[in-house]
């Protein structure tokens, strides 16, 4: 498997995400109910808010999931760019 690119800017905005301070946080309920309200509206069982960070995707919040986090490597979404 080639591994995901590192977007331009990846430096910066892991900068970013750090200085809000979120990542590890515990739930929050606002989040966790628009999670409730995005997996009833597109009628799926699993819906996440996640945060990329530099080796992992990060649930701030899910409905559907057991794990708290997922490994970056491997993950599409883990080379996009926001």
């Amino acid at each position: 498997m080639i591994p995901p690119r590192i977007p331009t800017g990846e430096a910066a905005r892991l900068a970013d995400l750090r200085a809000l301070s979120v990542l590890d946080t515990d739930p929050e309920p606002r989040f966790d109910d628009l999670v409730r309200i995005a997996a009833r509206l597109a009628e799926t069982p699993i819906a996440a808010l996640s945060l990329v960070d530099s080796d992992r995707l990060w649930f701030k919040a899910r409905t559907g999931l057991r794990q708290s986090q997922t490994p970056r490597a491997g993950c599409r979404t883990g080379s996009s760019t926001p």
